[in-house]
């Protein structure tokens, strides 16, 4: 019964961190279309920084995997 209420606990914890980023990040989709004629939509997100002369970056992340392992350092770059 502990390990049950620990997994619902979990799950929830992480399904409220994706909606915090969802609401302070801003999220795009960009149209894109394959050698094929194939259409897909890639998802991204924009975090700028307070620096005029910042480098931009690009991070992706792997599958399985999420945006959220990305926080940390998206924000420790936001404000540098």
């Amino acid at each position: 019964m502990a390990l049950k209420s620990c997994t619902y606990v979990a799950a929830h914890l992480r399904l409220a961190r994706a909606r915090d980023v969802h609401e302070l990040i801003p999220h795009f989709l960009a149209p894109i279309k394959d050698d094929n004629g194939r259409d897909y939509s890639i998802h991204f997100v924009a975090v700028f920084s307070k620096q005029p002369n910042a480098i931009q970056l690009i991070l992706l992340h792997g599958w399985p995997g999420s945006l959220i392992e990305c926080l940390p350092m998206l924000d420790k770059l936001r404000k540098a």
